[in-house]
């Protein structure tokens, strides 16, 4: 992981050509005093991240976006909406399509291509 500390994964599950996890925010991380300063929020970048590092363990390789079609950041990812984050994400060769639930409310949803390292 390339940020530390800042998430857990709690459940993931894999079925041919999909990943369902559930990933647990740590709003104690030092990223969440950039953003925001007493109104912590999960940055969008970081999202990403977490997703890309979900598809890595699924597929077993290292990965970097190649070209995000489309990322839609629909709810912030706070405190006081759940500390939990449930993803789901569809691998069809490199496109990945993602789909993120915190809260009861969908945070994200993406579609992105992605290329071994």
């Amino acid at each position: 992981m390339l940020i530390d500390q800042l998430y857990s994964t709690e459940r993931f599950e894999t079925e041919s050509g999909s990943v369902k996890a559930s990933v647990r925010i740590n709003y104690a991380h030092d990223v969440f005093k950039g953003h925001f300063p007493g109104t912590p929020v999960l940055p969008g970048v970081c999202t990403m991240l977490i997703i890309r590092e979900l598809v890595e363990r699924y597929l077993g390789c290292n990965l970097k976006y190649g070209k995000v079609s489309s990322c839609k950041f629909l709810a912030m990812v706070t405190p006081s909406l759940s500390d939990v984050v449930e993803l789901e994400i569809d691998v069809d060769g490199r496109t990945v399509k993602a789909v993120g639930m915190c809260g009861g409310r969908t945070c994200v949803k993406m579609k992105a291509e992605m290329d071994e390292l």
